[in-house]
Protein backbone atom coordinates (compact mmCIF):
# COMPACT_ATOMS: atom_id res chain seq x y z
CA UNK A 1 0.00 0.00 0.00
CA UNK A 2 1.15 3.50 -0.85
CA UNK A 3 0.33 6.79 0.81
CA UNK A 4 -1.44 7.89 -2.36
CA UNK A 5 -3.78 4.89 -2.08
CA UNK A 6 -5.26 6.04 1.24
CA UNK A 7 -8.87 7.17 0.99
CA UNK A 8 -11.30 8.40 3.69
CA UNK A 9 -14.02 6.01 4.77
CA UNK A 10 -17.04 5.98 2.51
CA UNK A 11 -19.60 8.55 3.69
CA UNK A 12 -17.25 10.35 6.07
CA UNK A 13 -16.62 13.26 3.68
CA UNK A 14 -19.53 14.95 1.92
CA UNK A 15 -19.20 17.07 -1.17
CA UNK A 16 -19.68 20.77 -0.46
CA UNK A 17 -22.85 22.34 -1.82
CA UNK A 18 -21.86 24.93 -4.43
CA UNK A 19 -24.48 27.65 -4.53
CA UNK A 20 -25.19 30.17 -7.27
CA UNK A 21 -24.32 27.80 -10.13
CA UNK A 22 -27.65 27.91 -11.98
CA UNK A 23 -30.03 25.16 -13.01
CA UNK A 24 -27.22 22.89 -14.12
CA UNK A 25 -26.12 22.40 -10.49
CA UNK A 26 -29.25 20.37 -9.74
CA UNK A 27 -30.31 22.86 -7.02
CA UNK A 28 -32.22 25.28 -9.22
CA UNK A 29 -31.67 28.96 -9.86
CA UNK A 30 -32.08 29.89 -6.16
CA UNK A 31 -30.12 26.95 -4.68
CA UNK A 32 -33.24 25.43 -3.07
CA UNK A 33 -34.01 28.65 -1.13
CA UNK A 34 -36.97 29.86 -3.16
CA UNK A 35 -37.80 33.47 -4.09
CA UNK A 36 -37.42 36.07 -1.33
CA UNK A 37 -38.88 35.64 2.13
CA UNK A 38 -37.38 34.70 5.47
CA UNK A 39 -35.95 31.39 4.27
CA UNK A 40 -34.09 33.02 1.37
CA UNK A 41 -32.17 35.50 3.53
CA UNK A 42 -28.70 35.06 4.94
CA UNK A 43 -29.10 34.01 8.55
CA UNK A 44 -32.81 33.47 7.99
CA UNK A 45 -34.99 30.60 9.08
CA UNK A 46 -36.82 30.00 12.33
CA UNK A 47 -35.70 28.81 15.72
CA UNK A 48 -36.58 25.30 16.94
CA UNK A 49 -40.15 25.16 18.19
CA UNK A 50 -41.34 28.23 16.24
CA UNK A 51 -44.86 27.74 14.85
CA UNK A 52 -45.34 30.86 12.76
CA UNK A 53 -46.37 33.14 15.62
CA UNK A 54 -49.07 31.03 17.23
CA UNK A 55 -48.64 29.74 20.76
CA UNK A 56 -45.96 27.00 20.51
CA UNK A 57 -46.47 23.51 21.87
CA UNK A 58 -44.02 23.89 24.76
CA UNK A 59 -46.09 26.82 26.06
CA UNK A 60 -49.48 25.25 25.40
CA UNK A 61 -48.77 22.19 27.50
CA UNK A 62 -49.60 22.48 31.23
CA UNK A 63 -46.78 22.47 33.75
CA UNK A 64 -46.93 20.54 37.01
CA UNK A 65 -44.64 20.55 40.00
CA UNK A 66 -41.15 21.98 40.38
CA UNK A 67 -37.58 20.59 40.54
CA UNK A 68 -36.83 19.99 44.20
CA UNK A 69 -33.15 20.76 44.87
CA UNK A 70 -33.25 18.81 48.14
CA UNK A 71 -34.80 15.61 46.84
CA UNK A 72 -33.15 12.36 47.84
CA UNK A 73 -33.18 9.54 45.29
CA UNK A 74 -33.38 6.11 46.88
CA UNK A 75 -33.10 2.58 45.53
CA UNK A 76 -35.92 0.34 46.74
CA UNK A 77 -35.29 -3.11 48.22
CA UNK A 78 -38.14 -5.21 49.63
CA UNK A 79 -37.98 -7.74 52.45
CA UNK A 80 -38.75 -10.62 50.11
CA UNK A 81 -35.46 -9.90 48.31
CA UNK A 82 -33.55 -10.12 51.61
CA UNK A 83 -34.87 -13.63 52.28
CA UNK A 84 -32.03 -15.01 50.14
CA UNK A 85 -29.39 -13.96 52.70
CA UNK A 86 -28.39 -16.51 55.37
CA UNK A 87 -29.67 -16.14 58.92
CA UNK A 88 -27.67 -13.75 61.12
CA UNK A 89 -25.81 -12.08 58.26
CA UNK A 90 -25.16 -8.35 58.06
CA UNK A 91 -26.80 -6.75 55.02
CA UNK A 92 -25.11 -3.56 53.79
CA UNK A 93 -25.46 -1.50 50.60
CA UNK A 94 -22.14 -2.91 49.39
CA UNK A 95 -23.44 -6.47 49.85
CA UNK A 96 -26.70 -5.61 48.08
CA UNK A 97 -24.72 -4.21 45.14
CA UNK A 98 -22.60 -7.35 45.06
CA UNK A 99 -25.77 -9.48 44.81
CA UNK A 100 -27.10 -7.31 41.98
CA UNK A 101 -29.90 -5.64 43.96
CA UNK A 102 -28.30 -2.18 43.55
CA UNK A 103 -26.56 -0.52 40.64
CA UNK A 104 -23.62 0.53 42.82
CA UNK A 105 -22.39 0.24 46.39
CA UNK A 106 -22.60 4.01 46.89
CA UNK A 107 -26.29 4.16 45.99
CA UNK A 108 -28.70 5.08 48.79
CA UNK A 109 -31.17 2.33 49.69
CA UNK A 110 -34.51 2.19 51.45
CA UNK A 111 -36.05 -1.03 52.77
CA UNK A 112 -39.77 -1.55 52.15
CA UNK A 113 -42.02 -4.15 53.73
CA UNK A 114 -43.33 -6.13 50.76
CA UNK A 115 -43.04 -9.89 51.23
CA UNK A 116 -42.12 -11.92 54.30
CA UNK A 117 -38.87 -12.16 56.27
CA UNK A 118 -38.43 -15.31 58.36
CA UNK A 119 -34.81 -15.02 59.58
CA UNK A 120 -32.99 -12.52 61.79
CA UNK A 121 -30.77 -10.14 59.83
CA UNK A 122 -28.77 -7.04 60.70
CA UNK A 123 -29.75 -4.57 57.99
CA UNK A 124 -27.92 -1.30 57.37
CA UNK A 125 -29.75 1.11 55.07
CA UNK A 126 -30.51 4.79 54.60
CA UNK A 127 -34.23 4.41 55.24
CA UNK A 128 -36.87 1.96 56.46
CA UNK A 129 -40.63 2.00 56.09
CA UNK A 130 -42.72 1.49 59.22
CA UNK A 131 -43.96 -1.87 57.94
CA UNK A 132 -40.39 -3.04 57.22
CA UNK A 133 -39.25 -2.03 60.72
CA UNK A 134 -42.08 -3.99 62.28
CA UNK A 135 -41.34 -7.16 60.31
CA UNK A 136 -37.56 -7.01 60.86
CA UNK A 137 -37.92 -6.59 64.63
CA UNK A 138 -40.63 -9.26 64.81
CA UNK A 139 -38.27 -11.98 63.54
CA UNK A 140 -35.42 -10.90 65.85
CA UNK A 141 -33.48 -8.81 63.37
CA UNK A 142 -31.74 -5.48 63.87
CA UNK A 143 -31.74 -2.37 61.73
CA UNK A 144 -29.20 0.43 61.54
CA UNK A 145 -29.94 3.79 59.95
CA UNK A 146 -27.07 5.24 57.94
CA UNK A 147 -26.38 8.95 57.27
CA UNK A 148 -29.30 11.39 57.45
CA UNK A 149 -31.47 12.56 54.56
CA UNK A 150 -30.84 16.23 55.37
CA UNK A 151 -27.09 15.94 54.83
CA UNK A 152 -27.60 14.28 51.46
CA UNK A 153 -30.15 16.94 50.51
CA UNK A 154 -27.61 19.71 51.13
CA UNK A 155 -25.04 17.76 49.10
CA UNK A 156 -27.47 17.59 46.18
CA UNK A 157 -28.22 21.30 46.51
CA UNK A 158 -24.51 22.12 46.35
CA UNK A 159 -24.38 20.54 42.89
CA UNK A 160 -26.64 23.30 41.47
CA UNK A 161 -24.29 26.02 40.11
CA UNK A 162 -26.62 28.99 40.66
CA UNK A 163 -27.54 27.98 44.22
CA UNK A 164 -23.91 27.22 45.08
CA UNK A 165 -22.81 30.61 43.73
CA UNK A 166 -25.39 32.47 45.80
CA UNK A 167 -24.49 30.61 48.99
CA UNK A 168 -20.78 31.28 48.51
CA UNK A 169 -21.43 34.97 47.82
CA UNK A 170 -23.53 35.27 51.00
CA UNK A 171 -20.84 33.56 53.09
CA UNK A 172 -18.16 35.83 51.60
CA UNK A 173 -20.18 38.96 52.46
CA UNK A 174 -20.70 37.71 56.02
CA UNK A 175 -16.97 37.09 56.38
CA UNK A 176 -16.13 40.59 55.09
CA UNK A 177 -18.66 42.11 57.50
CA UNK A 178 -17.32 40.16 60.47
CA UNK A 179 -13.79 41.35 59.69
CA UNK A 180 -14.92 44.95 59.19
CA UNK A 181 -16.70 44.98 62.56
CA UNK A 182 -13.32 44.78 64.30
CA UNK A 183 -11.85 47.80 62.44
CA UNK A 184 -12.59 50.80 64.73
CA UNK A 185 -13.02 54.37 63.57
CA UNK A 186 -9.89 56.47 64.26
CA UNK A 187 -10.13 59.07 67.03
CA UNK A 188 -12.78 57.24 69.09
CA UNK A 189 -12.28 56.60 72.81
CA UNK A 190 -13.11 52.90 72.82
CA UNK A 191 -12.86 52.52 76.59
CA UNK A 192 -15.42 55.25 77.21
CA UNK A 193 -17.63 53.77 74.52
CA UNK A 194 -17.41 50.30 76.09
CA UNK A 195 -18.31 51.74 79.50
CA UNK A 196 -21.30 53.52 77.99
CA UNK A 197 -22.64 50.36 76.34
CA UNK A 198 -22.14 48.47 79.59
CA UNK A 199 -24.58 50.93 81.18
CA UNK A 200 -27.18 50.67 78.39
CA UNK A 201 -26.92 46.91 77.94
CA UNK A 202 -30.62 46.32 78.65
CA UNK A 203 -31.90 49.27 76.59
CA UNK A 204 -32.64 49.72 72.90
CA UNK A 205 -29.00 50.68 72.22
CA UNK A 206 -27.86 47.38 73.69
CA UNK A 207 -30.32 45.58 71.41
CA UNK A 208 -29.00 47.45 68.36
CA UNK A 209 -25.45 46.54 69.36
CA UNK A 210 -26.47 42.87 69.59
CA UNK A 211 -28.08 42.90 66.13
CA UNK A 212 -25.07 44.64 64.59
CA UNK A 213 -22.72 41.94 65.86
CA UNK A 214 -20.81 44.39 68.03
CA UNK A 215 -20.29 46.99 65.28
CA UNK A 216 -22.08 49.64 67.35
CA UNK A 217 -19.94 49.03 70.42
CA UNK A 218 -16.73 48.91 68.37
CA UNK A 219 -17.81 51.99 66.38
CA UNK A 220 -16.37 50.26 63.33
CA UNK A 221 -15.96 51.75 59.87
CA UNK A 222 -18.90 49.65 58.67
CA UNK A 223 -21.14 51.42 61.17
CA UNK A 224 -20.19 54.84 59.79
CA UNK A 225 -20.96 53.71 56.26
CA UNK A 226 -24.39 52.33 57.16
CA UNK A 227 -25.63 54.94 59.68
CA UNK A 228 -27.50 58.03 58.39
CA UNK A 229 -26.03 61.50 58.94
CA UNK A 230 -28.41 62.36 61.78
CA UNK A 231 -27.44 59.21 63.69
CA UNK A 232 -23.72 59.95 63.28
CA UNK A 233 -24.21 63.48 64.57
CA UNK A 234 -26.11 62.20 67.62
CA UNK A 235 -23.33 59.70 68.41
CA UNK A 236 -20.67 62.37 68.04
CA UNK A 237 -22.56 64.69 70.40
CA UNK A 238 -22.45 61.95 73.05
Amino acid sequence: MKLSDLRPAQGSNNKRKRVGRGDGSGHGKTSCRGHKGQGARSGGGTRPGFEGGQMPLQRRLPKRGFPNAFRVEMAIVNLEQLEAFPSGSEVTPALLAEKGLLRGKNQRVKILGDGALTKPLTIKAHGFSAKAKEKIEACGGKLELLDSFMLNGFQNASKIPELRRRVLFTLAMLAVYRLGVHVPTPGIDRQALAAYFEQVKGTIFGLFNLFSGGALEQFSVFLWASCPTSARQSFCSC
